[in-house]
Parts: C-alpha cells; sequence; structure tokens
C-alpha cells in the first residue's frame, strides 16, 4: 500500500492506537474510549462544496426500533473467505490486514497468516511464493504471472490503485481472480464506493473479495469502509509504524499487532451487535449517515440534512 504520513505524537488518535497495542485484554474503560474516539479533522475544509470525503464526513448509526441492536452475549461472525471455487479456499478469522514493507512497488505480494491472529500482506519473489497462504498480483505485472492466475492452487487477487479503479476492475472480469486489494490514496470514499457498486453487478459465484485500503487508522474507520463494501481492510502503514517503533525484546513486534488487529476485531464485533448485526459481512450503506450532501453523492450513503429547495 502508497506509504502513509505518520502519525504525529500529540495526537489523540496515537494514544488509542498504543492502547489498543498495549491491551492483552480490552477491559470497559478502553472499549468505551475506542467506541467515541474521533480522528483528528482534515486540514482542509471537508464541508466545502466538492471537497474531498473524509472518514470524519460519515457517521455510524446504530440499531434502535425497525432493527434493533443485537446483546452483548450474541456471537459475531467475522470470518472472510477467500476463494471462489477452482482453487482451495482460504478461512480467515479477521477482516484485517496488516501491511508490511513496499507493497507499492511490488509485483507479486503474500498473504501470510501468522500467529497470534496477524495476517500480512508482504512482497514475494515468484520463487518464494510456496508458503503463501494466498498470492496477489499486481495489475500491471499480470500478463508477466498468469500462470500463477491459472496454476495456483491457493487464492489469488489483483492488486491496483485507485487511479485504475474503473478500468482495472473491467478487466478483472475476464482474470477471475479470488480477491481484489484496492489500494486507494486520494479519493478513498468515492473509489470504494463505486468498485462496490461495480463488483455488486457480477454474479455472486464469480464475485471477488474487495480488500480495501485508505488510510483508515482506527476501528471506526473499518466499519465505514466494510458498510462501503469492503469485505477486507488493510491498516494504514502509519499505524503500522507506531506500533513498530516502541517494540521492545520483551513486547515482540508480532505481539503487539497481535494486540491491535485482536482488539480492534473485538470493536467491530461489539459496533456491529450496535448495528443490529451477527456477521461483520452484513455491515452496509445503510449502517452510515452524512450531513454533507457532496459526501452522500459519493459515498452512497443517505444524506441525513435538509434538501435545497
Amino acid at each position: 500500500m502508497k506509504q502513509s504520513l505518520p502519525i504525529r505524537d500529540e495526537e489523540p488518535t496515537l494514544g488509542l492506537i498504543r492502547k489498543l497495542r498495549d491491551a492483552d485484554v480490552m477491559d470497559e474503560a478502553l472499549m468505551q474510549q475506542a467506541l467515541s474516539a474521533k480522528r483528528p479533522g482534515s486540514p482542509r475544509r471537508s464541508d466545502a462544496p466538492n471537497a474531498e470525503p473524509t472518514w470524519n464526513d460519515l457517521q455510524i448509526i446504530t440499531a434502535q426500533l425497525a432493527t434493533k441492536p443485537r446483546f452483548e452475549d450474541v456471537p459475531v461472525d467475522g470470518a472472510l473467505v477467500l476463494g471462489l471455487g477452482k482453487r482451495s479456499r482460504l478461512t480467515l478469522k479477521s477482516p484485517i490486514f496488516v501491511p508490511r514493507g513496499g507493497l507499492d512497488q511490488a509485483p507479486l505480494v503474500a498473504l501470510l497468516v501468522g500467529e497470534p491472529g496477524i495476517q500480512t500482506l508482504s512482497p514475494v519473489a515468484e520463487s518464494d511464493v510456496a508458503g503463501a497462504s494466498a498470492l496477489c498480483i499486481d495489475l500491471d505485472h499480470v500478463d508477466a504471472h498468469r500462470g500463477l492466475l491459472r496454476g495456483s492452487a491457493a487464492p489469488v487477487g489483483v492488486r491496483l490503485g485507485s487511479a485504475h479503479a474503473a478500468s482495472g476492475l473491467s478487466a478483472l472480469r475476464e482474470l477471475r481472480p479470488d480477491f481484489i486489494v484496492l489500494d486507494a490514496g486520494e479519493r478513498a470514499i468515492a473509489t470504494l464506493a463505486r468498485a462496490s457498486r461495480d463488483l455488486a453487478e457480477l454474479d455472486e459465484s464469480a464475485r471477488p473479495a474487495l480488500i480495501f485500503g485508505g488510510e483508515l487508522l482506527l476501528p471506526h474507520d473499518f466499519v465505514k469502509a466494510l458498510a462501503l463494501g469492503a469485505d477486507g481492510v488493510v491498516v494504514a502503514s502509519s499505524v503500522i509504524a507506531a506500533i513498530d517503533s516502541l517494540a521492545t525484546p520483551a513486547s515482540t513486534s508480532s505481539r503487539l499487532l497481535g494486540n491491535f488487529v485482536g482488539n480492534s476485531t473485538t470493536l467491530l464485533a461489539t459496533m456491529a451487535r450496535a448495528c443490529g448485526h451477527d456477521r461483520l459481512a452484513q455491515f452496509a450503506p445503510s449502517d452510515l449517515t452524512t450531513w454533507l450532501y457532496h459526501v452522500a453523492r459519493a459515498s452512497g450513503v443517505d444524506y441525513s440534512g435538509q434538501a435545497a429547495d
């Protein structure tokens, strides 16, 4: 994924990321802080006409009457299945993925499933693909690796950036990958909404899973991306850098990342119950709203403001 800007030490986001990273078990105080957290606002005014939407512009709607929230003891299924049937299927326990080193320059990316519950996307050479749980080929290098698309027993995906999302998704209809990794830099919200609508037109048996990365910092961002149509989310590289920076021999990077992913997955389940769901895959645009008209048009979510006469 594209390298994101580092998170400044004074930002409240960093404090919450560190707490999610350090807590081996989530307690009630951390749960409440995480549920009420809000990422820092953009220096640009997102309420200006035609300004680029930000994740803060979308609000999560919890269930009340028409749809009732689920009780706290209701289990929530967070599994993500990769594979369309022609290759072996891979069932993942969480929809959260961790990026590792220079993915935007890598022709091939391996999905590696490790402990404790960490799913990483890492650059890999073609000679080393045997150990991968799944493979992802950059769209610009598909022709050089068509043999992997056809012959791999593991699920195979294709990665594309937001600049080529529309044309790339059209080309993928022929390739029929098991999943797509969509790396959105600018226009992340509009790009995800458009990609989700395009994929929804495909028959379910031919529809690849959509894994989305677009400056997703906190569990609230993950929920909003899932509601807009992502099946999986890639944590922003700046979050991973913040976690790695304070790793020590006693608290390894793997353990800290496991805490962050595990606690974030717990929060996703809590918010799913609040929205009336028992599966993370049930998040939908109806779980979101915005009071900004141009954001509603870009994202496809309901506009909660008053329409102009």
